[in-house]
């Protein structure tokens, strides 16, 4: 709007000619647009969040997954293994919303990739970090 703005067209006036619509509603949070994209499966299906607790649970299509809330920590469940995200292996455009997002849109996008994790697993390494 701010570009407008220097031609002497406010926002308000754009709301009174209906040229464009108030935002009533929050943006839908990035794992709800990553999965608009691929679909199936649902993600209440293959990741669970603990309301209460700390743990959120990913069923991959190879390996279940741990994702700890408060340090960030990514465990693969089949050998306790840590895993850490592969930032060279990451394409850019993946890098800048992993990067930008708070916390909680960060592990929910590393929960989604995990949840495709025969197609996202080059994304993630194992730990060299104990």
């Amino acid at each position: 709007m701010v570009a407008l703005e220097v031609f002497g067209i406010s926002k308000d006036e754009l709301l009174s000619r209906n040229l464009i619509k108030e935002v009533t509603s929050p943006p839908p949070r990035i794992l709800e647009r990553i999965l608009s994209i691929f679909g199936q499966p649902k993600a209440s299906e293959h990741i669970v969040t603990d309301p209460e607790g700390d743990l959120i649970v990913v069923q991959g299509q190879m390996h279940f997954h741990r994702l700890f809330r408060s340090t960030g920590r990514i465990e693969r469940v089949t050998d306790n293994a840590v895993l850490e995200l592969n930032w060279p292996g990451i394409p850019d455009e993946v890098r800048l919303r992993l990067r930008g997002g708070d916390s909680d849109d960060q592990l929910s996008l590393c929960a989604t990739l995990l949840m495709y994790d025969s197609i996202y697993g080059s994304y993630f390494s194992v730990s060299s970090k104990k």
